[in-house]
């Protein structure tokens, strides 16, 4: 019996989204060029980041959500960055979850997350998560801006893979971060 062409082509690009590796984020891949990303249409539209030279959309999807997610394009004219905006708003409660969300995404993606500033490895549960990361937060900051970081462990061969939780005067950012290597 000859299986169809497009059975076979079909069940391929069923394997590679189920499997997208650490360069990709949604239907977007580190190295894709300026017009492949606009290509992607049913998550535009896309508008330039004048700080960054990079394009972003508010329609992204990142682990089955809407967010808004930014891409920067390096010297080779192709992504070296993806930056998801996982959340950002006033709320120290929904930063929080967002910011754990990522956390369980990193522990189903990649296996081990670690983070030295909220003392991980082992594996946490949500409530010594929030515990950790409410602890950080009511400390002085040591430097403007980030306030906590985390990242899989071992980090991935084929991008740099991390996420930030970061207090700004208007509130909070949670951003998770997909670098060329």
């Amino acid at each position: 019996m000859r299986i169809p062409q497009w059975t076979v082509l079909f069940a391929m690009s069923l394997v590679s989204f189920a499997q997208p590796g650490s360069r990709a984020v949604g239907p977007w891949k580190l190295g894709m060029t300026r017009e492949e990303v606009m290509a992607v249409r049913d998550h535009g539209p896309y508008v330039p980041v004048r700080v960054t030279g990079g394009i972003e959309t508010a329609n992204g999807i990142f682990d089955g959500e809407k967010k808004n997610v930014a891409f920067v394009f390096g010297q080779n004219g192709g992504v070296n960055k993806i930056q998801v905006w996982a959340y950002e708003g006033k709320s120290e409660d929904e930063a929080l979850k967002s910011w754990y969300r990522v956390y369980k995404y990193f522990a189903k993606r990649y296996g081990t997350v670690e983070s030295s500033i909220l003392g991980f490895p082992p594996a946490i549960d949500e409530q010594e998560f929030l515990k950790r990361s409410r602890k950080v937060l009511a400390a002085p900051p040591t430097a403007p801006g980030a306030r906590m970081q985390m990242a899989p462990r071992p980090m991935p061969a084929d991008a740099r893979v991390f996420a930030s939780f970061m207090t700004i005067p208007a509130g909070y950012i949670v951003f998770v971060n997909f670098v060329e290597p």
